[in-house]
């Protein structure tokens, strides 16, 4: 079984101009204010309510990972 890695900051071949920068950043952040208000209106009183807060969990992590490596792009 092979295991593939992914390191965000090394996704692109050039660097990002300002205007696409901030436009990143502001996708980004609407993305994951989504997410968030999904998840916080996850009931999860139930297993599959659970099931599907741990994965926004996740999935939020992942954005916010990918927001953090495209705030650090000088």
């Amino acid at each position: 079984m092979t295991t593939l890695t992914h390191d965000v900051a090394s996704t692109s071949s050039r660097n990002l101009t300002p205007i696409e920068r901030d436009r990143s950043v502001a996708y980004l952040s609407r993305l994951i204010g989504r997410y968030e208000h999904d998840r916080a209106t996850t009931d999860t009183t139930t297993e599959t309510g659970l099931a599907h807060a741990a994965v926004l969990d996740m999935t939020i992590a992942g954005w916010r990972s990918r927001l953090e490596a495209t705030l650090a792009v000088v």
